[in-house]
């Protein structure tokens, strides 16, 4: 969704949005943000006029989700005893979007 509301922002205002500046992946253990923008490709212009709730419902594309799928797998091998909490956080993160 970040990407969706800076996407919006920079046509609004007519310049770049640092995106940094508005999230950090690296806070959470996720792939670079210039690297999930990248993953989406055009969907945030594709959608720009839909309300955000259509986007919410809209499966983002192949490469957004096997990158998602990738930092949350990422995360759970950096645990050396994960939990079952952890497990199940997991198992959530990788069915938030259908393949």
């Amino acid at each position: 969704m970040t990407l969706h509301v800076a996407h919006r922002a920079e046509r609004l205002l007519g310049y770049g949005i640092v995106l940094l500046d508005v999230f950090d992946p690296d806070d959470y253990g996720l792939s670079g943000i210039y690297a999930y923008r990248n993953a989406l490709r055009n969907e945030p212009a594709a959608l720009e006029a839909e309300p955000f709730t259509t986007i919410l419902e809209t499966c983002p594309p192949r490469p957004f989700v096997e990158l998602w799928r990738a930092d949350v797998q990422r995360w759970l091998s950096g645990i050396d005893s994960p939990t079952p909490e952890q497990r199940a956080a997991v198992v959530a993160a990788q069915n938030l979007f259908p393949v």
